[in-house]
């Protein structure tokens, strides 16, 4: 069964973030990913990015719609509280 609903995609979007937390705070598997805390949550955006064009190609526009809202989200609360400079 398919659900399009906004707030499954919000639901399904914060596993790779919350994953990327596990992995970047408790464990040592930095040093694997190049010694970057930062790019596991790369990762996690990118798993994210592909999440949404899968359902949109399979026709679930909202959660693709709250997929969308809790990457953007999530790394936005990212470069707020890790406070990391752009420019």
């Amino acid at each position: 069964m398919k659900s399009n609903k906004f707030i499954i995609g919000i639901g399904i979007g914060v596993v790779p973030i919350f994953i990327a937390y596990l992995l970047t705070h408790h464990t040592n598997w930095v040093e694997y990913i190049g010694g970057k805390p930062l790019s596991w949550y790369v990762l996690a955006a990118f798993a994210n990015i592909l999440f949404i064009r899968q359902s949109y190609k399979a026709g679930l526009d909202h959660r693709a719609k709250g997929l969308a809202f809790i990457t953007f989200a999530g790394m936005l609360a990212l470069l707020i509280f890790k406070q990391i400079q752009l420019f």
